[in-house]
């Protein structure tokens, strides 16, 4: 496959049939591999989006404008490498979580790191982050954020592009949709277009347990990419109607049966929405078709989960121990 340039290899990722993680008689699991995206995750939608969208606004100049915004990863890579192709600047807001693969990573593609060290009363990071992007948004001229949480061009770009591919994929049959939420962009905005191909949609969020999202006290987990400490203004609940609360230690051992199992390597977000639909799966009228979307990839996890040692470390006895 020849593609123009670069950016043509964002969107149109696989969606294959999952045969063994989940065997539920009379129901078919799909799923959309958002891993196969440009930087490794879905997240490369939600940035040329909101980029574009910002351009087409005259609210971005290649060669002058400044990108800055806050991220726990994904976002990131997929800012600083589209960025970096349209000819903008990029400073990343990070915390001490991001461990040192993510720094050298988003360093690679041409991102400006800055650390918060400090988090808010609950042990989040995510406030903090946001506070210093708006500092220094007003000390960098020219300079634009994407703001994820409550950009509603984020839920556009996965209502103009992973929508419409998960209909034609699943041959314009889908009954549930389940995917992980934090920002709420991918599934709000895929939901929101399959939900105007079938009114009946079943639309299921996953979060990690200690996220308050569909309410409850924070609390800080290892599941990496969805949850939040506070509610952004994307989280439509008109649309998705069900939100799961899973566990750090189900969805890092659903990510690792499914690379062993499908041969799909994934990150714990990933873990966390095939948990949740396994749980669902039982209950589900006999000829159901289930999307699921899986937010990345997990290579980027060989030093994390994916890790024996890692997981010991953290409480949790290693599958392959077992």
């Amino acid at each position: 496959m020849r593609v123009k340039g670069i950016l043509d290899l964002i969107g149109n990722t696989p969606t294959v049939k999952l045969e063994k993680i989940i065997q539920q008689e009379g129901v078919e699991i799909f799923a959309k591999l958002e891993g196969h995206n440009l930087t490794g995750s879905m997240k490369a939608r939600s940035a040329l989006g909101m980029i574009e969208a910002a351009e087409a606004r005259g609210e971005l100049t290649p060669g002058r404008s400044t990108i800055i915004e806050s991220t726990s990863g994904n976002l990131g890579y997929a800012l600083a490498a589209i960025g970096g192709v349209k000819g903008y600047r990029v400073i990343l807001v990070l915390d001490p979580k991001t461990d040192d693969l993510k720094r050298n990573i988003l360093k690679g593609y041409g991102a400006e790191l800055v650390t918060v060290t400090e988090s808010d009363e609950h042990g989040a990071f995510q406030p903090t982050r946001i506070a210093r992007v708006q500092e220094m948004l007003g000390e960098t001229p020219n300079s634009w954020t994407p703001n994820q949480y409550h950009n509603p061009d984020n839920l556009d770009a996965h209502y103009k592009t992973m929508g419409p591919e998960i209909f034609a994929d699943l041959e314009g049959r889908v009954d549930v949709v389940v995917g992980a939420i934090g920002t709420c962009g991918h599934l709000g905005g895929a939901a929101k277009f399959l939900m105007e191909q079938n009114p009946d949609l079943r639309v299921i969020g996953v979060e990690p347990e200690g996220s308050v999202l569909s309410g409850g006290e924070f609390c800080p987990y290892l599941i990496q990419g969805p949850g939040l400490s506070f509610k952004p203004s994307n989280l439509d609940l008109g649309v998705i109607r069900e939100i799961v609360k899973v566990s750090d230690k189900d969805a890092m051992y659903a990510a690792r049966e499914l690379a062993r199992k499908e041969a799909i390597l994934s990150g714990s977000s990933a873990g966390s929405v095939i948990y949740a639909t396994r749980q669902i799966a039982p209950e589900l009228p006999e000829g159901s078709r289930v999307a699921v979307i899986l937010a990345d990839g997990g290579f980027r996890y060989g030093t994390n989960f994916y890790d024996d040692n890692w997981m010991v470390t953290h409480a949790m006895q290693p599958p392959s121990s077992q």
